[in-house]
């Protein structure tokens, strides 16, 4: 019955109150803040036949939240009795921006082209407008992997281009230098009477080629843009993700093959989708 608000650890040692069979500090104006955090703590271990009027002579005085609570019903959170410094929030705050960054590039890397298709279609209900599909630039727009440019060059241009006369957008030739390249590929996608996707083991591991799949599926079920897809090589398992394995499974496509029975078949299957014998 004193005037006590706090009792100090310095004042009154533990080793000290071991030593007492009883005491009694009941009824004074506890400020129950983490200054007293020891004391209370002290009160809820220590035996209890040694305490006189414990608990309902020990009641919170102050602060106003906790005013008339017993001192054995008062917890303390850690972070109220030890609140962080500000070197030690930026560092919490800072590493959990670092962490939100790398795992937002990693998902931004990993999700890359499909993000780039979105934008895509963003801009196409916006900006773009309906192109006249009678006015083309190309007949056909090659979409491929670098891994097979060679084939490119030695039979598709050949064929089409030498011995069909057609015009192809073949992106190392025809691309103008400069310029966003998603934009790019759009553009002369939709200047091209069919889009052609050539594909190989490499096709899926390209963001690019990956991007122009996209835009080929999107434009085909949107504006009716006919695709002719070209299997140079057999698709390994761990190569075919799921984009392709719809394409394969949906559309009908060509092989190319050294086979030379095999070899006529692809060439007339290709002339009659590239509408050689109507252009004739």
């Amino acid at each position: 019955m004193n005037k006590i608000a706090h009792v100090s650890s310095e004042s009154l040692p533990i080793s000290f109150l071991n030593k007492l069979l009883h005491f009694d500090l009941s009824l004074n104006p506890f400020t129950c803040d983490c200054n007293l955090a020891w004391f209370i703590e002290l009160l809820k271990t220590t035996n209890k036949s040694r305490l006189q009027h414990y608990p309902e002579g020990y009641t919170c005085f102050s602060p106003s939240n906790r005013v008339n609570t017993h001192l054995e019903d008062v917890q303390f959170s850690y972070l109220e009795c030890n609140p962080l410094s500000t070197p030690e929030w930026i560092g919490i705050i800072g590493g959990a921006l670092t962490v939100l960054v790398i795992i937002t590039g990693i998902l931004i890397y990993r999700y890359r082209w499909n993000i780039k298709h979105y934008v895509y279609m963003l801009r196409k209900r916006r900006q773009y407008m309906p192109l006249d599909r009678e006015n083309f630039v190309y007949d056909g727009f090659v979409a491929y992997n670098k891994s097979v440019v060679q084939w490119i060059k030695n039979v598709l241009i050949p064929l089409l281009e030498g011995e069909y006369h057609l015009k192809l957008c073949v992106h190392e030739r025809d691309f103008p230098v400069g310029g966003f390249i998603n934009d790019t590929i759009v553009q002369h996608m939709r200047e091209s009477r069919r889009i052609i996707l050539v594909l190989s083991n490499t096709f899926a591991n390209s963001d690019w080629c990956m991007f122009e799949l996209k835009v080929a599926h999107s434009m085909q079920i949107e504006d009716n843009v006919e695709i002719i897809v070209i299997l140079v090589e057999e698709i390994a398992a761990k190569n075919m993700n799921s984009s392709m394995k719809v394409l394969l499974e949906h559309t009908t496509y060509l092989e190319w093959t050294e086979d030379i029975v095999g070899n006529e078949l692809f060439i007339t299957k290709l002339k009659h989708a590239m509408g050689v014998g109507l252009i004739n």
